[in-house]
């Protein structure tokens, strides 16, 4: 067998590995165009994982991460009527001051500042008490109506493929890289392999 028969199965033996490695991704990370469709409809893993994945997904999310007995508890939580307070006392100040004179212009009347501070200071005290129990009634049934594992699920379906093939070719690119030249190794030795066998049985 002369040198350039040898140079010939190793560089088609490690372009085969090559090759196998690029079918490979196209079966993984492929995302079939209808256009293109001619004998078969093409079904490659992304779309499949995606449609998986999306139920999986939601069901975690929702069971572990965001249950609702979380969210329950994050919307009824008295550090978040603090944050509102300020927003809160504003438009109490206004409704005292600007809307009661126009609602009961009577009553107004008789009220001075300081029966207008009871007032509001009244008001605030019901909202500290109701403002938990409202939000966590209105996160009970928001949740009830809206199931948080179908929105979710819906979602991450409704996620481009296109999107998410670059962004795995993105962050895994050097290891994409290093399985094609894995299956370009494997197709060299195998081509090394192929001449060895044909010395010995020549």
């Amino acid at each position: 067998m002369t040198p350039v028969q040898m140079t010939i199965i190793v560089a088609v033996t490690t372009c085969m590995g090559w090759c196998i490695s690029r079918v490979t991704l196209w079966f993984l990370f492929s995302v079939p165009k209808k256009k293109h469709r001619v004998f078969f409809k093409p079904k490659t893993l992304l779309p499949i994982l995606q449609e998986r994945f999306a139920g999986d997904a939601a069901k975690a999310v929702s069971a572990h991460i965001l249950p609702a007995s979380f969210i329950e508890q994050q919307v009824s939580d008295p550090l978040l009527l603090e944050k509102l307070k300020p927003e809160i006392e504003k438009h109490v100040d206004h409704f005292l001051h600007e809307k009661l004179s126009t609602v009961f212009p009577l009553l107004y009347k008789f009220m001075g500042e300081k029966t207008l501070l009871q007032f509001k200071t009244a008001f605030l005290t019901e909202i500290d008490i109701l403002f938990p129990v409202i939000m966590k009634k209105y996160a009970h049934e928001l949740l009830n109506e809206a199931s948080l594992e179908k929105i979710l699920a819906e979602k991450i379906t409704e996620l481009s493929l296109q999107d998410i093939r670059k962004q795995l070719y993105r962050y895994a690119a050097p290891q994409i890289f290093a399985f094609q030249l894995t299956c370009a190794g494997i197709g060299f030795a195998a081509g090394l392999l192929i001449l060895l066998l044909l010395k010995v049985t020549g």
